[in-house]
């Protein structure tokens, strides 16, 4: 990432907004974050740790029933205990980047320090209240879809019966969608936020900290649903390419990625193009009012100080081309490019090893 994208020295997520200054009181996603962000290594283990809680639950089980031999490793458990834990993460992952870059981007705000980190409470703080039972809700639906529709094969690796496989990965199911709908409704919220903050900005096309300060949160936030699309459709292919829910959901999540990167920030472009149009006239009637006295001057055979007047114009055609420099894309240069490879290159992979596969196969 370009080196303009500066990575700030924060203090950790800890909520350093007074509870009475709070705009609103954190949702239990929040509360539990926070106490993770307090732990050694700002809890990052926790993850991996939780992964592998469930992954020992799930071969317990199975082992016990005699479903699978002793010691043998399912990989179709994967599909199951893997979002829960990683739409956890990734949402602490992104509220870590998103005060990242606020912290780059609060010398673009003309508000008191009270105001600008009542901002940044906003920014990676859900709400609690009624979207977090919405979020329950929909997990809970979709996760009890996705594991009932799965076939006789899928449930054979789990359980003797189709009632004990569920028994065994609707719980997981649910987690793992109630994680997805909870990543949803924070990237919503969030990018909604950067949104609003580049509204309240007073943004300098000299510097450049401001204007690109939140191109790494949306970038970030979309290689986050590139990881989540590209995991399904190859860890998870098996189950995710046979079911009817779960295969809409993880192509979506390739066009959610693009539009996590566009979208929050396409609308500062238009106003950086007129900010440059601005300064550039204002160059450009310089460079002419310079021109017009050094031709005056020359057709008038005035030549004493003609050195002072071709120095100024060569200033003001300087001043004219930093001008025509400047970005009005929030993005630094490479950013696009990168993103665009990340986009696009897992999903050349998919559908050439796809390709292959049936080939070698038949």
């Amino acid at each position: 990432m370009d080196a303009q994208v500066a990575v700030a020295q924060v203090e950790p997520i800890a909520d350093v907004v007074a509870e009475a200054a709070r705009p609103y009181r954190p949702s239990a996603l929040d509360r539990l974050i926070h106490r993770i962000d307090g732990l050694p290594g700002h809890g990052w283990w926790v993850y991996p740790a939780l992964l592998g809680v469930f992954l020992a639950w799930i071969h317990a089980l199975v082992w016990a029933w005699g479903v699978q031999p002793v010691g043998t490793f399912v990989p179709a458990s994967m599909t199951y205990v893997f979002y829960g834990p990683f739409a956890l993460a990734a949402i602490h992952f992104l509220d870590r980047a998103g005060t990242q870059a606020m912290a780059v981007f609060r010398p673009a705000l003309d508000l008191s320090d009270a105001e600008i980190e009542a901002r940044r409470y906003e920014l990676v703080t859900l709400r609690s209240g009624r979207t977090g039972w919405a979020i329950l809700a929909v997990g809970t639906a979709i996760g009890v879809g996705v594991a009932t529709t799965q076939s006789a094969e899928a449930f054979a690796l789990f359980g003797r019966t189709s009632t004990e496989a569920l028994f065994l990965v609707i719980p997981f199911a649910i987690a793992g969608y109630i994680g997805f709908a909870a990543l949803v409704w924070h990237t919503i919220r969030q990018l909604r936020a950067v949104a609003r903050l580049h509204r309240e900005a007073h943004l300098d096309l000299f510097d450049t900290g401001p204007i690109y300060a939140f191109s790494g949160l949306t970038m970030r936030t979309g290689f986050v649903w590139i990881f989540v699309g590209y995991y399904s459709l190859t860890v998870s292919g098996a189950f995710v390419s046979v079911n009817a829910i779960a295969l809409p959901l993880s192509i979506a999540n390739f066009f959610v990625a693009a539009a996590c990167f566009v979208l929050p920030l396409y609308g500062l472009h238009a106003r950086l193009v007129t900010e440059k149009a601005r300064l550039l006239r204002g160059a450009s009637a310089r460079v002419a009012a310079m021109t017009a006295e050094l031709y005056g001057r020359v057709d008038g055979l005035q030549l004493t100080g003609i050195k002072e007047v071709t120095d100024g114009y060569s200033g003001v055609v300087t001043a004219r081309d930093q001008v025509l420099k400047l970005p009005t894309w929030p993005w630094p240069p490479r950013a696009i490019g990168q993103f665009a490879t990340a986009l696009v290159l897992p999903i050349v992979v998919f559908v050439i090893t796809r390709v292959v596969g049936q080939q070698l196969g038949t």
